[in-house]
């Protein structure tokens, strides 16, 4: 069973309230990293938050969900259709440097898929 990391919460309290949604609509979903997260909240930015994960075979009927709960569209990445997208973090300080400043007049923020590792909006 290939589970999918659908959304990424920094507090166990939003995370909970989506995986309760989720279950109430028959969806089977977990919780990875909250232990952690919630003991350690200084953990969070290198363990990636706290995920929320679902079976694979579930991924559209989460999309609609969150949908419906009016909240924004599971991110997919263009070229191999993962889930697994989460922010990008460049290497470098230049790379940063760039990056930050673009994201900051663009209001855009750079993805990455953690299967390719494409970057992209």
């Amino acid at each position: 069973m290939k589970l999918l990391t659908v959304k990424v919460f920094d507090n166990s309290i939003e995370a909970h309230l989506w995986k309760a949604k989720l279950e109430s609509e028959g969806v089977l979903c977990f919780l990875f990293d909250e232990n952690v997260v919630s003991t350690h909240p200084l953990y969070a930015n290198a363990l990636g938050g706290i995920k929320l994960k679902i079976r694979e075979q579930d991924i559209e009927q989460a999309k609609q969900i969150f949908l419906e709960a009016g909240d924004e569209v599971v991110r997919i990445c263009p070229d191999c259709l993962s889930v697994e997208i989460h922010p990008y973090q460049p290497v470098g300080k230049w790379k940063h440097l760039w990056l930050a400043i673009w994201g900051a007049f663009s209001g855009r923020q750079y993805q990455q898929c953690q299967e390719c590792k494409k970057i992209f909006f």
